[in-house]
Parts: structure tokens; sequence; C-alpha cells
């Protein structure tokens, strides 16, 4: 089934917001999620709740997202992060709601992924929550890797009135590593990622798309909107040259975490033979482990033999992350392209960089 539906994050809430929104609630406890509200559920009781949300919204003490498909929006989530002083670091996963028209098409795995890119975005590294105990949305935060930490017996009531328990869970975004001072540093916990980069094959490409589609929800590294079949995809992967225009994955602990391939400038017209275009793309759950500069550092590395002597970077200009690296490596700011592309309803610009990179020396 295709996915036919895209995720935002909403800084205003409008009237036909918190209408939509609404219906999602409601047709969720309606068909039996435990999500603090009894069955039957009157509109007007789901119309006040998302207004006091909206508040929250605007006053920053909350972080939302929403999906909408064709005929509204079908799904939400939301960070709570109005927490005590002493936890500036953590923040509070709450009302993952599904309309149950848009269940079974991975929304709710795409706003989970969304919600961690977000809260990485609001600087935070630990998110906790809870959920039914044994319930499809704690298979789910199982399955993305969220640790459970203990249940609480008799926590509420699910919408019928039978008691149910609740399961707590976390996720450390950033798994920091500990150094024999007993303190963490970024610097050491990059180091002992392990990556081995090889040229990718045709049996990797589920594992690229679904990589690259992981990145679109965020709406920080591509211009799709959509998530994209394998099968859209064979016959670009199969123009990639290992001699000129190579592919490659990175591998950790047996798994791919990240892609990287360079593109041909300007449709691949030969005087531009020198000059290509870098891509790299990496697994959610890996994120902020410097994975992306090293693999980038690599990159830069095969431009030599590759015959490459300009590589180019391209990136939203909101997209820190990827400044920050390209900065960290040598590349300069050649251009600047503002509002040409419109990502989550915001007008967003292109920033391009170029790296230049001495000729290799055919007689050494």
């Amino acid at each position: 089934m295709t996915s036919d539906w895209r995720i935002e994050r909403l800084v205003e809430l409008t009237d036909e917001h918190i209408q939509g929104l609404a219906d999602v609630l409601i047709d969720c406890v309606e068909g039996g999620a435990s999500v603090s509200f009894m069955s039957p559920i009157v509109r007007d009781r789901a119309i006040e709740f998302w207004r006091r949300v909206a508040l929250g919204v605007a006053s920053e003490e909350r972080a939302l997202l929403v999906a909408r498909d064709e005929q509204g929006i079908c799904g939400t989530v939301q960070l709570m992060l109005d927490l005590p002083e002493n936890q500036p670091h953590r923040v509070d996963l709450a009302k993952m709601l599904v309309h149950r028209r848009a269940r079974k098409r991975g929304l709710g795995t795409a706003l989970m992924r969304a919600a961690e890119s977000m809260a990485r975005d609001c600087g935070k590294t630990l998110l906790v929550l809870d959920a039914v105990t044994n319930g499809d949305a704690a298979r789910l935060y199982e399955r993305l890797g969220w640790v459970r930490v203990g249940d609480v017996p008799n926590f509420a009531l699910m919408p019928d009135g039978a008691p149910c328990s609740t399961t707590y869970y976390y996720r450390n975004l950033n798994r920091p590593v500990s150094t024999e001072k007993g303190k963490t540093s970024r610097s050491t916990m990059e180091n002992t990622v392990a990556l081995h980069v090889r040229e990718a094959t045709e049996t990797d490409l589920p594992t690229i798309v679904d990589i690259y589609n992981q990145s679109i929800p965020a709406g920080w590294s591509t211009a799709d909107t959509k998530p994209i079949a394998v099968a859209d995809r064979v016959e670009w992967f199969r123009k990639f040259d290992p001699k000129k225009r190579p592919i490659w994955v990175a591998e950790a602990e047996r798994q791919i975490v990240a892609v990287s391939y360079l593109s041909s400038f300007y449709g691949g017209r030969p005087a531009y033979d020198a000059t290509a275009e870098a891509s790299i793309y990496v697994a959610t759950a890996w994120h902020r482990r410097g994975i992306g500069r090293r693999l980038k550092q690599w990159v830069i590395e095969q431009c030599p033999r590759l015959g490459v002597t300009t590589l180019l970077s391209m990136h939203f200009d909101h997209n820190e992350g990827t400044r920050r690296i390209n900065e960290s490596l040598g590349f300069k700011r050649l251009g600047h392209l503002t509002e040409i592309a419109t990502v989550q309803g915001q007008k967003r610009g292109l920033v391009i960089w170029g790296l230049r990179i001495p000729a290799l020396d055919k007689q050494s």
C-alpha cells in the first residue's frame, strides 16, 4: 500500500487543525485506545483538549507533529518540553495517535522517527514515554529500539472501563560512552563506532531505500515529501558507476547504517566531468554518532582516484548539522538560493558548498 501522507511540525494551531486533531482523538478512543479519555468521548471534550495543547505549542511548552493524507490530519505526536530545570536534556513523548484509516502503512514508525528528530532539534537527548502493556503501541516502540523499564499494574482504565497496566520506555538519542574519568566525550562516542565502507550491491537496495525514507519526515535532508518504493529506485541504482560515480554503504555492528553516493553535476555534461555532488543519509537510530562526518571525510578521500576535483554539497538552509560538517571539512560556501523549496509548509532555501580537491598525480 502506498504511503500517501506527509508529516509536518505545527508552531501554531488554527481552528481547522483543532477540528482535524479532534477527529483523530475521537477515532482512537472509539477504537479502544487508552489515551486518557473514556468512551464515549464528546466532540466538545476533544476540542477542549486540543485547545489546551494549542496554548502549550504557542508558549513553546510543547512541540507538535501532525500527519496529513488526502482526507486531512490522520496522525499526531507531541513532545512535552516544559520539564523541571534539572532535566534540561529530557523530554516526554505523548499522544502518538494514528487514525484507523491510516494504520498498517508505516505511519506510526514515521511519526516516532520524526519525533526523535524533532527532539534532537530541540536539544534533547533522552525521551520517555509510557504505553499500555503489551499493546500495539508498546510493540511498535520495542521494534524501534526503545528500552523497556518496567510495568505499573492497574495504572489506568481502557475506554470501556477495564483496568490496564502501563509500561515505561526510554530512548537515549546519543548513546553516550564514558571516558576513563567517568565523563562523556562526544569524540570518544564517535570513535567507538567501527565503520566499514564498501560498494553497494543491488541486494542492499531495500535497506538503502529504507534509510532514505527515514530522512523524509523530518524535512531536513531531501526534497521528497513521500516515501519512495524500492521498485522505483532499481534503474536509478543501476546507473551508478564504481569507476566514476559510485554508491557506497557504511556498516556498523553487522548492519548497514548509512549510504553515500556521488552524482554528476548539471546532468553529467562533459565539461563538468571533474565535478560531483556528494549525498549522505544516515539511519535515524545512528544519528548523533559522528557517522555523517566520517563518511563524508571518507568520500573526500576517494575523490582523487575517481577524477573528482570539485566536490559539491547542497542542503536546505535550516539544516545546521550539514552546515557544521561542511565547515569542519573545509568546504567553502558558494551560494544560497533563497526560498526555492516548500518543505512541510515552510519556505526553504538551498545552500551550495564546494571543496577543491587536488587531482591525482598520475606519475607518482
